[in-house]
């Protein structure tokens, strides 16, 4: 009889925090910017014996290097790219969170802002539609892939880049 239908968790890589700056000469010091969030997708996929499911995972963001005198921190990395494969062809596919800025004293003005949050990753199914255009819309028989109980967001992302998969 075998499985007819899998769930699967999608949740994509963070983004890397920037890096801390400490400045001694006016004793101020600041932690990095946050790196970007992870996006995720939730849903149903129907399935054929002898169909091939590939799964890549993106690694989170490295946090960018410390910078201990006054200056500029570096800035955290990006996440990397999570994808789904049915049969070779890319269903899902999530970018990472992009990297927490650089710190930086700017022109010797210690209570400045430091530096910018990193941007939250994003999703794309079957390369070129937005979840948006999918969630609650009558578009799912645009692949060969009918997805089924389809939700995307924050509210379901995972503690860190993960893909799950139940039958």
């Amino acid at each position: 009889n075998g499985i007819s239908l899998l769930e699967l968790w999608v949740t994509g890589a963070r983004g890397g925090r920037g890096g801390h700056l400490t400045c001694s000469a006016s004793n101020w010091s600041s932690s990095g910017p946050s790196g970007g969030g992870s996006a995720s997708v939730r849903f149903l996929l129907p399935v054929s014996a002898g169909d091939s499911i590939f799964v890549s995972v993106g690694l989170d963001g490295a946090n960018g290097a410390s910078q201990p005198l006054c200056g500029c921190s570096e800035a955290g990395g990006a996440g990397g790219e999570t994808f789904v494969e049915v049969n070779g062809n890319r269903l899902v596919t999530i970018s990472g969170g992009t990297g927490g800025s650089a710190c930086c004293i700017n022109n010797g003005c210690p209570q400045c802002p430091c530096g910018n949050s990193g941007v939250s990753g994003s999703v794309l199914l079957f390369d070129d539609v937005t979840p948006e255009e999918v969630s609650g819309s009558a578009c799912m028989g645009i692949h060969p892939y009918g997805l089924v109980d389809f939700s995307f967001g924050s509210s379901i992302a995972a503690p860190e880049s993960q893909v799950s998969i139940r039958w």
